[in-house]
């Protein structure tokens, strides 16, 4: 008897087809982050490069040169949405680099692209204009919370302006959800409202719009002193941590991605805080926000002794986190003590759990 052998559907792929120009000095590389959490390379031949990946569903493909890092000392990740899989073209300039990139072949990923264009004339403006205000009183001398802050202040109104002209425009595309995404960090609560207002209504049914909308609301609400909101995620092994249980702890949720710098250097001082106050009432929660299979692959591998989890519940959204690399300290009555982007030796988090703790010194 002959048995029907049913046809495999074909694998879906985005190709990205990148023409580059100028002299990049022997540093040939382009790097892409995989949906496997980790760093693949394509060397430029020929001034072209050609990078082919499987295609599941809407994502942010992140690309790096490896002429920006040793040639101008640029250190960014470039963010290219992929809305579809198809083929999309690249043209840059090796100095100028990805940001000032011109990029063809899906709509959304070219208003995304507009929106990158259009931010990065925003930071060169606000860059400026620090250096005036730092040649005016050279006095100052800022932390790096200050610079942050005056940064924010400067560019807050300009970013505004450009994420509410391209919802205005362009209120049907998925570009625009994903841009008020990553510009919330900087915006007033009243311009998210607004932008969240003039999306189309089949765009505000959507999980990137109803995220925002939890946002909005745990922004206003998520604060030291506040009650830091419950929540149950599993871990690889499909056991179920349960926040509520933790009452009587001092509690440092750790929210992380796989393809950040600051999330993995964090680590080794991360293992020195639990080592020191593990038996002292004290818990590490590890909330990563990557991709599940590049969260499970980094897992396999990091070994840490502190829950792992993996949130598919939003609750990095919830505790209106806006970058990776998020340190939310809370203490054992499930109150907010501190929220951080930093961790280090002396630092805010660790003076203030030496403070807790009889041993108050980590060498």
């Amino acid at each position: 008897m002959a048995f029907a052998v049913k046809a495999q559907p074909p694998v879906k792929t985005v190709t990205i087809m990148g023409h580059v120009t100028g002299d990049n000095k022997g540093y040939d590389k382009i790097y892409y982050y995989t949906n496997a959490a980790q760093f693949d390379s394509v060397s430029i031949k020929d001034h072209a490069f050609k990078i082919t990946l499987p295609f599941k569903s809407t994502y942010n493909q992140i690309l790096f040169t490896d002429y920006e890092r040793k040639v101008t000392g640029r250190n960014r990740l470039f963010p290219l949405l992929i809305r579809r899989p198809g083929v999309l073209q690249l043209e840059m300039d090796i100095d100028s680099g990805l940001y000032a990139a011109t990029i063809t072949g899906n709509k959304s990923t070219e208003l995304f692209n507009e929106f990158n264009h259009r931010e990065e004339k925003i930071g060169k403006d606000v860059l400026s204009q620090i250096h005036q205000i730092h040649s005016a009183h050279t006095e100052w001398k800022l932390s790096k919370l200050q610079y942050k802050a005056l940064w924010d202040s400067l560019a807050t109104g300009p970013t505004g302006k450009v994420v509410s002209d391209i919802i205005s425009a362009h209120p049907d595309d998925f570009a625009s959800v994903f841009i008020l995404q990553m510009s919330k960090s900087i915006l007033p609560l009243s311009v998210i409202r607004t932008c969240l207002e003039k999306l189309s209504p089949n765009l505000r049914q959507t999980h990137g719009a109803k995220a925002m909308r939890l946002y909005l609301n745990a922004r206003g609400k998520v604060k030291t002193g506040d009650k830091a909101p419950a929540f149950e995620l599993a871990d690889l092994h499909q056991h179920f941590f349960d926040f509520n249980k933790q009452k009587g702890k001092y509690v440092l949720l750790d929210f992380w991605v796989s393809w950040y710098e600051p999330c993995k250097t964090a680590f080794p001082f991360l293992q020195k805080l639990y080592a020191q106050y593990k038996e002292q009432n004290f818990e590490i929660v590890d909330i990563s926000m990557d991709s599940k299979t590049a969260w499970k692959n980094r897992e396999k591998v990091m070994h840490n002794p502190w829950p792992q989890l993996w949130d598919n519940k939003l609750v990095a959204t919830r505790y209106a986190v806006t970058s990776p690399s998020t340190f939310i300290l809370i203490d054992p009555n499930g109150k907010i003590l501190l929220k951080e982007t930093t961790l280090e030796k002396n630092g805010a988090i660790d003076r203030k759990l030496a403070g807790f703790f009889k041993n108050n010194k980590i060498n």
